[in-house]
């Protein structure tokens, strides 16, 4: 986890003007307060709206049950009246052609933001002079992974902070959440920025720069407004995903640059939901078929083996319609093994994925067999298996190629931490 330093003159220079301001200038203070904690009411206030007579959890966070509805772009930006919320950005890129480079590279990324909250809103907000302004009810974790395919190696890096001013936090108003200087925002026109760097010496550091466009639209996972988890009541998310989105930007890798373009997956999901004692992790599963198709599928396993039937996916077509699928409807088949070095996992590593209502047999593939993600310290997670593979194929008859990402969790230990 890096964190850039703040140069002493700068610190001091900022101390003094927040002095002035106080010595000087306290009914601007009173007034700026006022004006936030105004802004902030009338957020909260609209989400009570949109979200009344839901039933809570009993720390007091709000359960995702059905019969939510969806309204975009506004769902984008944050909703901390649910416990914990992530926004997950994975993606296929390569380099532009370029006469200079001998080769073409080919890369996957995961950018992804957690927001995982202590304490649900329940009044209004603290006077900004107070104590209660530099209290923490949210945890912000991001991780980053880069996969040089062309390369054969694997870059990942995390952060980890409090929602405390200027270091990590989310909009609830707009879609714009960031870590240090690492963030993902959209703007007017549905183009999302994203970024993120990590610097461990000039031959060691990469970073991300990407532009995306939302492509097909928001496509709704689960049924009536909810991907259910388990049977218990609320076991469930609200889930979306932009599962085509045309990139461009520039990967930095040590001390070469690249200009890049390709396809990139968001999903983003927000609920107050935990794993229940029988399952011990998931399997994540999203494709982008060469014939305009997407899918995604995932199978929460359970500790006396076997999936929860909840487990479900969604087929998109190439229009952007979508249909949902039920666990009886696919198949997931584990082709080989790969042992991690570095927790003794055992994950799965290659796929066959087959369903006979949409007439598909496609292999899945990792680039390469290294993509677990460790977390730099114990206490900010759990270590998963996340990467770039290749599909192969065939699908409606005709044989198709692809590319996906896979998550998977809970295969060195049971994923048992609490979110």
């Amino acid at each position: 986890m890096s964190y850039h330093r703040r140069p002493p003159y700068l610190i001091i220079f900022v101390c003094a003007i927040l002095l002035l301001c106080i010595g000087f200038m306290p009914s601007s203070i009173v007034c700026a307060a006022q004006v936030m904690k105004k802004n902030t009411s009338q957020v909260k206030q609209n989400a009570l709206v949109h979200h009344s007579g839901r039933k809570q959890t009993d720390e007091g966070f709000e359960l995702a049950l059905p019969g939510y509805v969806y309204h975009f772009p506004e769902d984008h930006a944050s909703h901390p009246s649910f416990k914990t919320e992530w926004w997950y950005y994975t993606g296929h890129l390569h380099t532009v052609d370029d006469d200079s480079l001998d080769v073409r590279h080919h890369f996957g990324y995961e950018l992804t933001f957690f927001r995982i909250g202590q304490s649900p809103l329940k009044k209004p907000e603290a006077d900004i002079i107070s104590n209660d302004f530099w209290k923490s009810d949210t945890y912000y974790m991001a991780h980053f992974a880069l996969t040089d395919e062309t390369g054969q190696r694997f870059f990942h890096t995390q952060r980890f902070n409090r929602n405390t001013p200027f270091r990590a936090g989310a909009d609830a108003s707009s879609y714009h959440v960031w870590n240090e200087d690492w963030k993902a925002r959209a703007q007017s026109n549905n183009v999302h920025e994203i970024q993120a760097s990590h610097q461990k010496g000039l031959k060691q550091g990469f970073s991300l720069n990407l532009s995306l466009n939302e492509g097909k639209g928001p496509v709704i996972h689960g049924e009536k407004g909810v991907s259910q988890k388990a049977d218990c009541h609320g076991c469930a998310s609200h889930y979306y995903s932009l599962t085509r989105m045309p990139s461009k930007g520039v990967i930095t890798l040590g001390d070469k640059t690249y200009a890049v373009e390709g396809s990139s997956w968001m999903d983003h999901e927000f609920g107050s939901n935990q794993l229940q004692k029988n399952q011990v992790g998931w399997d994540w599963f999203s494709l982008q078929l060469s014939d305009g198709y997407e899918l995604m599928l995932y199978q929460m396993r359970l500790r006396e083996g076997g999936n929860d039937p909840n487990s479900s996916g969604t087929w998109v077509d190439p229009s952007g319609q979508s249909t949902h699928i039920s666990l009886s409807q696919m198949n997931i088949e584990p082709l080989n093994t790969w042992v991690s070095p570095h927790t003794k996992g055992q994950y799965p590593s290659g796929w066959r994925i087959y369903d006979t209502q949409k007439n598909i047999d496609v292999t899945v593939t990792p680039v390469l067999s290294d993509q677990e993600l460790v977390p730099e310290f114990a206490a900010y997670g759990v270590a998963y298996w996340e990467g770039r593979c290749k599909v192969s194929g065939f699908h409606n008859g005709t044989k198709v190629s692809g590319e996906a990402y896979v998550e998977l969790t809970g295969y060195d230990k049971p994923f048992t931490q609490k979110l």
